[in-house]
C-alpha cells in the first residue's frame, strides 16, 4: 500500500499543484467580473472548489493512464482478486463534484446574465405586487 501511495507523491507536486490551482481559479474568475459583488462573492467558494477539483483530476489521471484502474488485494491466505484502485475511486468522485460545480455556476451565471439582457423582466419584476 505505501508503494502505491509513493507513486502518487511521485506525480503530485504541491507547489506545482497550487501553481496550477491557482492559475485556473484565475481562467475561471475571468467569466465573473462582469457579474454583481453578492453573485461574485458565491461563485469565489466554488471557483476554488473547481480550480482545486480539475487540477487534482487531471494528477489522478495522469496515474491512472499510468498505472490502470486496478489494483490487487490480498484479503487473507488463499484470497486474492482485483479491485477498482483508490485513485480510480477518487477520480470519479471529484469529476461529479467538479461537473456539480460548473453547473451550480453555469446555472448563477446564465440567470444574472438574463436578468441583465431582459428588460421587460426587470420591468415586470419591478410592477409586481
Amino acid at each position: 500500500m505505501d508503494k502505491e501511495i509513493d507513486k502518487l507523491t511521485l506525480i503530485v507536486d504541491k507547489s506545482k499543484a497550487k501553481k496550477e490551482i491557482q492559475k485556473e481559479k484565475e481562467r475561471l474568475k475571468k467569466y465573473i467580473l462582469s457579474l454583481p459583488d453578492a453573485i461574485q462573492n458565491i461563485n469565489e467558494g466554488l471557483l476554488e472548489m473547481a480550480a482545486f477539483n480539475k487540477v487534482i483530476s487531471e494528477y489522478l489521471e495522469e496515474y491512472i493512464l499510468e498505472y490502470g484502474v486496478k489494483e490487487q488485494y490480498i484479503n487473507g491466505k488463499d484470497q486474492t482478486g482485483y479491485k477498482d484502485s483508490i485513485e480510480f475511486k477518487s477520480y470519479n468522485i471529484i469529476t461529479k463534484n467538479y461537473l456539480s460545480i460548473m453547473r451550480i455556476m453555469n446555472t448563477l451565471l446564465s440567470n444574472t446574465k438574463e436578468e441583465e439582457e431582459d428588460p421587460l423582466g426587470a420591468f415586470d419584476n419591478e410592477y409586481k405586487d
